[in-house]
């Protein structure tokens, strides 16, 4: 039992004196603001409707928070938040013209954040999350003919996604600049609904409103590439 005792004390020093380390030039704890143009597309999820059919240019930023641990901070937990726009056109069998489709939310993401050492005043940086992105804005408009008009088809009010990204950093002392490339894609299928039927996704994406019957539901997962430009305070 003594035995048993003495090894978790142990066990508990090393980890301390391990995550205790950090480099006298950084905090423990760290600020990032972000902007990243993105490119976005819709992937397809079923086999009846046909919605990668372009992607579009947008554009995101955020906030992230970092609690750093290790020797040298080479290690940091993140936390944060984004505002994501996604967009891309869709098109089936039973809509002939192609709609532009774009929505925008709110993510909260949960992730690690892995540095090498620095090597003058540069870092390479690694980083991978989960995340819950909130649908704030979402539209469908058919071009042409219609005028641009606007149609009452939305996504799914939530889904869970999914990030990877690698970059550079660079230490001014007062500030680090940071670029990097993120993938960030979906987790969880989303959904199309119409008005208020938020949990009654819909069998059909009809913005001529000619047909009502199609067997599956339209699902599918938003996807975006980023170069994510930022500063580290």
């Amino acid at each position: 039992m003594k035995k048993n005792i003495l090894i978790a004390i142990l066990l508990v020093c090393s980890t301390n004196f391990i995550f205790a380390q950090n480099n006298d030039s950084e905090e423990k704890y760290s600020f990032a603001f972000d902007i990243a143009p993105s490119v976005t597309w819709f992937t397809n999820t079923n086999s009846t409707i046909d919605i990668n059919d372009g992607a579009r240019a947008k554009f995101s930023g955020g906030f992230t928070f970092y609690a750093n641990y290790a020797s040298e901070n080479k290690v940091s937990v993140f936390t944060g938040i984004n505002y994501n726009s996604y967009g891309g056109w869709l098109k089936s069998e039973l809509l002939p013209l192609r709609a532009r489709y774009a929505f925008q939310e709110i993510e909260i993401p949960v992730g690690v954040r892995l540095r090498s050492n620095p090597l003058d005043g540069w870092r390479i940086a690694f980083h991978a999350g989960l995340g819950l992105g909130i649908t704030t804005i979402g539209k469908a408009t058919l071009p042409g003919q219609y005028k641009n008009k606007n149609f009452d088809y939305k996504p799914s009010p939530l889904r869970a996604t999914y990030q990877f990204a690698i970059g550079a950093e660079y230490n001014l002392q007062i500030v680090a600049i940071t670029a990097k490339i993120r993938y960030r894609g979906g987790i969880s299928n989303s959904y199309f609904y119409r008005g208020n039927q938020i949990f009654k996704p819909i069998n059909v994406l009809d913005l001529q409103q000619t047909h009502d019957a199609l067997h599956e539901t339209i699902t599918f997962r938003p996807s975006m590439i980023e170069l994510v430009l930022g500063v580290i305070l």
